[in-house]
């Protein structure tokens, strides 16, 4: 999965102009039903993007315990990283692990 900046902030520019505020960003990683998971690239960009724009970050990590492989990540990974760090919100759940 790509995730450019240049993107997200087209996306964001095209939210002021519609006169919306966007405050917050919800992303699943590894999602359902694809079990595609982000990058450590692809979610650096986005906590940075967040960052820089004040944006809250929710993660919906219900499904990171399924995740098999050494290096594919959630956004938790990066909370400890002050250079990339945007509040985040992190969800999950019992009902998902085994």
């Amino acid at each position: 999965m790509l995730c450019k900046v240049e993107s997200l902030e087209a996306t964001y520019q095209r939210a002021i102009r519609a006169n919306a505020s966007p405050r917050i960003m919800l992303v699943n990683s590894p999602s359902n039903p694809t079990g595609q998971v982000f990058s450590r690239t692809v979610v650096d960009t986005i906590a940075r993007f967040c960052r820089d724009k004040g944006i809250t970050l929710i993660s919906d990590e219900i499904y990171s315990d399924l995740c098999f492989n050494a290096g594919d990540v959630g956004i938790s990974a990066f909370r400890s990283n002050p250079i990339n760090s945007a509040p985040v919100v992190m969800t999950g759940g019992l009902s998902k692990v085994s």
